[in-house]
């Protein structure tokens, strides 16, 4: 995916992987530090994951549409070094992550439909 233009967006954070050509690069960066290439520009490379941060004002829903349209999600924050890299980026302004509970009201999870770890906030 491409950006053909910086465009700002507040309150989505996004993750992708780049496509999947380049999933044998991911492989490679299991065992050794990643190229930064490997994300679009205007996206941040961490832990085999591409970030984006942008600025507007949309809700949760939007956000995680807005991300569906770039091949993407947000981000899932599953463990604390992701937390750490993200709160670094961010300081602070606020941003939307990809935790729900909107499949059944209290019981958390990660848009991947994965089960959000006792002790994440």
């Amino acid at each position: 995916m491409k950006l053909q233009q910086q465009t700002r967006w507040e309150k989505s954070d996004c993750t992708h992987l780049k496509n999947s050509t380049e999933h044998w690069l991911h492989l490679f960066c299991e065992k050794y530090e990643c190229p930064s290439r490997i994300c679009d520009p205007g996206w941040l490379l961490y832990s085999r994951s591409c970030f984006l941060l942008t600025n507007s004002n949309l809700g949760w829903v939007q956000s995680k549409e807005l991300c569906a349209s770039k091949q993407a999600h947000l981000a899932i924050a599953n463990h604390d070094r992701i937390q750490n890299f993200l709160f670094e980026q961010v300081k602070d302004k606020a941003y939307w992550i990809g935790m729900t509970d909107s499949v059944v009201e209290g019981n958390w999870i990660w848009v991947d439909g994965s089960k959000v770890r006792d002790g994440i906030t």
